[in-house]
């Protein structure tokens, strides 16, 4: 029953740009378990914060229908997306820019093992909203049917005789119609509303940092306040042009270290010029120091890892790779992500200490046998880190296989041959057997008394006291048997015994 109920129901997660909605499917009946869960979700966060919120929406979903654990979870995502491999490829569109090559799957799976969600599917999000209605909606019967959604971009589907129609000469490719010209731009952003020029997400902070910098070098202080005013004009451009959308790096920051170095050094240019002798006070850190903690409050930093192949030769196309590890809170962490070589997978991991390992498992191939280094790792969170694992051939390790296996191979000879000489042994016996059986049976019939044609030879048995002879097996023999010819018998007088008849 338990098993069953696991296979019955499925989540059901909407992902948007501003939000992510999930709800409780049954697939048996396509009826909602519960009421849909609905939480905002920081497109323009980092890969880590961004499947949190999707994971936490997911989990209070599932707990609140009261079904337990949910095998299967179905993604409506919006393109442009890999739905086979479950791979976020949106770049360019203001949202989600941080999860581009994000694995869905990968990243998702340790947050939900409370869950029990280990199935993963993808879909448009337009795409399951046009079919939706075809099925069960609005557009019930339609034979043809183009579905259009409006958010934070333009989704679309088109659904021909109840199936997704995604090529032809009919649909645009994909069945996508945000990238389509329009007003000399596309359709998502036209002409009037693409900004000219496009953002610089980390210039601004850049030219910050360096204006501030050359601001306590004294001389070049009056360049160091053109830098915080030209990272203040592209600020201020660039969001105007992304219409307040948080899409540069850690605003904050920029605006704040921008104004500093243009006060500062506009300060310093007026004492020089006046002749003030004052000395600039120092901060208590250098400037990089200060834009590091700036940095590390505005700016989330991930930790990732890839599999790479330490030399030329052959290896496994994937790997399964083993996380293990404590988080900074004391929560233990073990997971298995599968890996393929050259990909880096984004883990959505707090600061801790992390160990990497491919199983042994992932490195057989039949008889070609490969070695992956382990390594291990602190993540403070303060920066990201990728970590790198080597797989190569495990030259020394095949060469000991092939040894046992030849010593193996040998061993086996040996054994068949024993046991070869051992049957031919047995065999040489028993042949020596049936050799003496058969000279002892000819030497018996050699011993045998002569004159067997004489019908007076035949050989009959007498007892000491009796009157008679008798046939071997007469039960007048039990107390004497001697034998004697039936002439001899005769000649002593004796006749035949009635019972036995001899």
């Amino acid at each position: 029953m338990a098993q069953s109920a696991h296979n019955r129901y499925a989540l059901g997660v909407d992902i948007g740009g501003s939000h992510v909605c999930s709800a409780v499917v049954d697939l048996a009946t396509g009826q909602l378990c519960g009421e849909p869960h609905t939480d905002k979700v920081d497109a323009a966060a980092g890969a880590r914060t961004i499947a949190g919120a999707w994971a936490a929406n997911i989990r209070r979903t599932a707990a609140a229908s009261g079904i337990g654990r949910i095998r299967c979870a179905g993604f409506a995502f919006p393109g442009p997306f890999d739905y086979e491999r479950g791979i976020s490829l949106i770049r360019g569109v203001r949202k989600f820019e941080r999860i581009y090559g994000l694995d869905v799957a990968a990243t998702l799976y340790p947050l939900l093992r409370e869950c029990g969600t280990e199935e993963f599917r993808y879909v448009n999000d337009a795409a399951a909203f046009a079919l939706g209605e075809c099925l069960g909606g609005v557009a019930d019967g339609a034979e043809r049917v183009v579905a259009l959604t409006l958010g934070t971009g333009v989704g679309s589907g088109f659904v021909a005789g109840r199936r997704l129609v995604t090529s032809g000469d009919e649909v645009p490719a994909n069945g996508w119609v945000y990238c389509l010209p329009f007003e000399g731009g596309i359709v998502e952003f036209p002409s009037g509303d693409e900004p000219a020029v496009p953002p610089r997400k980390r210039l601004p902070l850049v030219l910050a940092i360096i204006g501030l910098v050359l601001c306590f070098t004294g001389s070049l202080a009056l360049v160091g306040a053109a830098c915080g005013a030209v990272s203040l004009g592209l600020f201020v451009r660039d969001r105007k042009a992304t219409e307040g959308s948080p899409v540069l790096a850690a605003p904050k920051a920029t605006l704040g270290l921008a104004a500093c170095s243009l006060l500062l050094g506009i300060t310093i240019m007026a004492g020089m010029a006046s002749g003030d002798d004052a000395q600039v006070q120092q901060p208590d850190q250098p400037a990089s120091q200060q834009q590091e903690a700036l940095l590390e409050a505005a700016e989330e930093h991930e930790l990732s890892f890839v599999v790479e192949a330490a030399g030329e030769e052959d290896v496994p196309a994937s790997v399964t790779v083993l996380v293990t590890g404590t988080q900074a809170d004391g929560t233990k962490v073990s997971d298995s992500h599968r890996a393929a070589l050259g990909k880096t997978y984004v883990l959505a991991y707090p600061a801790g200490s992390y160990t990497f390992e491919v199983s042994a498992s992932s490195l057989e191939a039949g008889d070609v046998l490969f070695k992956a280094e382990r390594v291990e790792c602190t993540f403070d969170g303060s920066a990201d880190r990728t970590v790198r694992i080597k797989v190569s051939q495990d030259a020394a390790a095949m060469q000991k296989a092939q040894e046992g296996k030849a010593a193996q191979e040998k061993a086996a000879q040996e054994e068949a041959e024993r046991q070869r000489a051992e049957e031919a042994a047995a065999a040489e016996e028993a042949a020596a057997a049936a050799a003496a059986e058969e000279q002892a049976v000819a030497a018996a019939a050699a011993a045998a008394p002569s004159g067997a044609g004489d019908s007076g030879g035949d050989t009959v048995y007498i007892t000491n006291t009796g009157k008679k002879y008798h046939r071997d097996g007469c039960s007048s023999l039990s107390k004497s048997k001697i034998p004697k010819t039936r002439s001899e018998a005769e000649a002593m007088g004796l006749e035949p015994c009635k019972n036995c008849r001899p």
